[in-house]
This record gives structure tokens, sequence and C-alpha cells, in this order.
């Protein structure tokens, strides 16, 4: 199982090629919850009334997020809707 991990999944030249987006993502929200806190939700943002950071407060957020989620939460904030035509 070790192995089969490394060579398909961990190794895998096809997800290894999309680090550096994955990477980007992550960085891109990061910044952006910084700045716009109150986005955040409670159960995380009330960390910030206990004495946290904002950098943990965020990083606590980011790092809870599953893959799904990072992805479409980056989607709504960072790509352009399509227009609906009237």
């Amino acid at each position: 199982l070790r192995k089969f991990l490394f060579d398909n999944v961990y190794f895998n030249p096809v997800a290894k090629s999309e680090e550096t987006k994955a990477c980007d993502m992550i960085n891109k929200m990061y910044e952006y919850f910084c700045i716009h806190t109150d986005k955040i939700p409670f159960e995380y943002r009330k960390n910030l009334e206990i004495g946290d950071s904002v950098e943990r407060t965020v990083c606590d957020y980011i790092a809870c997020m599953t893959d799904r989620f990072a992805v479409q939460t980056f989607q709504n904030l960072f790509i352009p809707k399509k227009w609906a035509i009237l």
C-alpha cells in the first residue's frame, strides 16, 4: 500500500504538476481572508475574540477545508461569474 501511494498519488506526475496551482490558490485565499475577516465563518472568527491572531485564525479555517470546498471557495472568490443575458 505504501509503495502504491507513493508511486501513484504522492509522486504522480499529474498530481505534482498541479502542486504549484494548489499553493497559489491557498496563498490567495490566505491573503483574502486576512483582509476580509468578516467572511470567515463565526466558529473560526470567534477565536479572534479569545486572542488568536488573524493569521492563526485564517490558517485554521483554510486547514479545515476539504479539497473540494477549497476549490469551490476559491472559484467563488476569484473566478468571474458568467453574466446572465436579459
